[in-house]
């Protein structure tokens, strides 16, 4: 498993200081947090071309999180829609552009559970992810989808939805596991059962079950323990998606410690 570190874990840095601490704290993977590419005035923007200097000079991987923020990619809402089409085509060009091999895809939502409603958010997704999935193809990027909520008005909530999704799409089609929404969900077992030939990508965090805190690995009471064998036989990436913020760089510090406590070598 190749670890690495959410640029928006560590707090205040850009991406190119993050990809300097994630060498720092011995992981080589970091993932853009794609949402703060539009927005306005902030110390986060950077040139592609600056952060693939960076990259290739640290040896440092990258993948990147597709904007999710105030956007639905099943949108009902055309302004919305239109938008979510938008930003997520602009950041997979930017994740080409800085060697990106993995872009996470967010589903959508309805706003109220009810059939026709669901099946018509459902068709823009798809919709919007079949053009996304062959852009991403082209720039040789592997294109996760991420598991999100439980709730009624989510379209790909549950881990056979999501295999029904993935087998619309061609192989190139896969699955970003979100440990911290599994949790929540009660669906861990039964998603890396239904979908581990399809994971190809990890966020890891904690929580206590009930919300999506994102603390740091062992602060929260996600049996990480119980999933040893997956985790230490995984060959995909892993990111670490710590957003408490109390002390970014010391709390991936620690997770990172406890990861190496409980699968040991396999990380790198």
């Amino acid at each position: 498993m190749k670890l690495g570190v959410s640029a928006l874990a560590t707090g205040h840095l850009k991406v190119t200081e993050a990809i300097r601490e994630a060498r720092k704290l011995g992981v080589g993977l970091v993932e853009i947090f794609g949402d703060f590419l539009f927005f306005g005035d902030t110390p986060f923007k950077e040139k592609a071309r600056d952060i693939r200097i960076v990259k290739d000079q640290e040896g440092v991987d990258l993948s990147i999180h597709l904007p999710a923020l105030d956007l639905n990619t099943g949108s009902l809402n055309d302004g919305i829609y239109k938008l979510t089409r938008e930003e997520n085509l602009i950041a997979l060009e930017f994740a080409s552009e800085v060697g990106a091999k993995v872009a996470v895809f967010h589903p959508a939502s309805a706003p109220i559970s009810y059939g026709p409603i669901l099946n018509a958010a459902r068709e823009r997704m798809e919709k919007l992810l079949s053009e996304l999935n062959e852009v991403s193809s082209k720039y040789r990027i592997i294109l996760a989808v991420e598991n999100l909520g439980v709730e009624n008005t989510w379209v790909v909530n549950k881990p056979d939805k999501m295999k029904k999704l993935l087998s619309t799409y061609d192989s190139n089609l896969k699955v970003t596991f979100d440990f911290g929404h599994g949790y929540i969900a009660k669906d861990i077992k039964e998603s890396l059962d239904i979908l581990k030939d399809d994971i190809v990508h990890l966020h890891l965090h904690d929580n206590h079950g009930f919300a999506d805190e994102h603390l740091p690995v062992g602060q929260g009471s996600i049996p990480y323990e119980e999933y040893r064998d997956f985790l230490k036989g995984f060959k995909g990436t892993a990111i670490l998606e710590i957003f408490s913020f109390k002390d970014p760089l010391k709390e991936l510090k620690d997770s990172i410690h406890k990861l190496k406590e409980l699968v040991g070598s396999v990380l790198n």
